[in-house]
Parts: C-alpha cells; sequence; structure tokens
C-alpha cells in the first residue's frame, strides 16, 4: 500500500498533488492540534511555500478544475 507520500510524488497531474497534501495536513492537523505547515514541508520534503500555496489552491480547487497547470491556478487566485 502507497503512503499519501508516495502517491504525491508518483501524480502527475497538478490538482491531484494540491489535494494529496490538503487531505494530508487537514488530517495531520485532527490527529495533533500542533501540527504546522511546517511539518507538512518537512514530511513531503517541500519548501513551507509550497505547502502554503496548495493549501490555497485546494480551497479553490472547483474554481479552478479547468487550469492546465499550477502557475495558471496560481495567477487565477493572486
Amino acid at each position: 500500500m502507497m503512503s499519501i507520500k508516495d502517491e504525491y510524488e508518483k501524480s502527475k497531474q497538478w490538482n491531484v498533488k494540491v489535494l494529496l497534501m490538503n487531505v494530508f495536513h487537514i488530517q495531520r492537523k485532527v490527529e495533533d492540534k500542533k501540527w504546522r505547515i511546517r511539518d507538512t514541508a518537512n514530511y513531503f520534503e517541500v519548501s513551507m511555500g509550497l505547502v502554503s500555496e496548495n493549501l490555497k489552491l485546494a480551497k479553490q480547487i472547483k474554481v479552478l478544475k479547468k487550469c492546465s497547470n499550477r502557475e495558471e491556478a496560481l495567477r487565477k487566485i493572486r
């Protein structure tokens, strides 16, 4: 069975990556009230900025579903 991190790394679709990271982050926050963006960044071995952007994208995912890539989606939410 693959971990969320494995699924994240395997995925080629920006929106799937965003949602996987978001689900993981929310789940961990529910389990541990002290869980922070830094902890999610450490788990996925990415920057805190990337995690922060992904969490923002996840909140708008329905509006952004037609975007062809992450950069286009980020432009729409800025």
